[in-house]
């Protein structure tokens, strides 16, 4: 049931003019399908197949390092049996946002660019401490893409909106107070809307709403907020720039991850080279 501030936050981005990306065709007949459980997995392959930037995306998730172990699927069929169905339509959620949102080509693939590069690394985060956080490295993955997606959404309808944000500045990232102060929204907000509309996990919705802050409790969506901080940090700083919020955050973060502050560099690297293993 949709909560009085959701229905409030909607209003707010009808009156603004913003208009929330819709799902592609094939991803809106997958939400339809039965519990995955109860699926046919060569119709969910065939269907898939009608798409072929669905198609491109999941070849590329599923030749990466977090999936591949030694393994290179050739089919569809074979990506649905090696990832798991669930796992694959979690997925494809986050390769169908990127086709579903409109705006300038070359904002867009800097965007983009940016956003799989901390999804994946979000994603072997979660693999690696699975056992620590509960999350899944599809989930880490979905999250990773969407958890900006508000930006290029604001970014087509306010034509101010990057320049404002100084957001040529990758270290000036996520200053939700700007926004809300220039625009009366934020990307958080949009973002969130826009993940509850694809029918995301409700933690994922709530991390995505929250993700600039550090929730006090434990819980699923502490944990993604993390792993999204996590790797942040680590996609910035092989950049060579700071990370204020995991700097400000950072000795309430590693016991989440159940690491010392001396095995943080260590951790940093495991990923940066599996990263580096990926196939493009």
């Amino acid at each position: 049931m949709e909560s009085i501030a959701e229905k409030s936050h909607e209003d707010g981005l009808g009156r603004q003019g913003v208009v929330l990306p819709s799902q592609p065709a094939v991803l809106q007949e997958l939400m339809q399908l039965p519990d995955p459980e109860y699926l046919e997995v060569k119709a969910v392959a065939d269907l898939i197949a009608r798409d072929a930037g669905l198609v491109a995306g999941l070849f590329r998730i599923a030749r990466s390092p977090v999936y591949s172990r030694g393994r290179v699927p050739e089919t569809v069929l074979q990506v649905l049996q090696v990832v798991g169905l669930g796992r694959s339509l979690n997925l494809l959620k986050a390769i169908a946002l990127r086709q579903a949102v409109r705006g300038d080509p070359a904002m867009l693939e800097r965007f983009w660019t940016r956003s799989h590069d901390i999804a994946m690394r979000a994603a072997l985060i979660a693999e690696e401490r699975v056992h620590v956080c509960n999350v899944f490295p599809d989930q880490a993955y979905l999250a990773g893409m969407f958890h900006d997606c508000g930006v290029p959404v604001l970014a087509t309808r306010f034509p101010k909106y990057w320049a404002r944000l100084d957001l040529a500045d990758e270290g000036a990232w996520g200053d939700v107070r700007r926004e809300n102060q220039y625009f009366n929204l934020d990307h958080c907000v949009v973002g969130y809307l826009i993940a509850r509309h694809w029918g995301l996990p409700t933690f994922i919705c709530e991390a995505i709403r929250i993700h600039h802050e550090m929730p006090e409790e434990s819980s699923n969506v502490r944990a993604v907020i993390g792993i999204l901080h996590l790797a942040t940090m680590f996609y910035l700083r092989r950049r060579g720039i700071a990370c204020r919020e995991w700097e400000r955050y950072r000795e309430r973060w590693l016991p989440e991850f159940g690491l010392h502050s001396s095995e943080l560099v260590e951790f940093m690297d495991e990923i940066e080279h599996r990263m580096q293993t990926a196939t493009p």
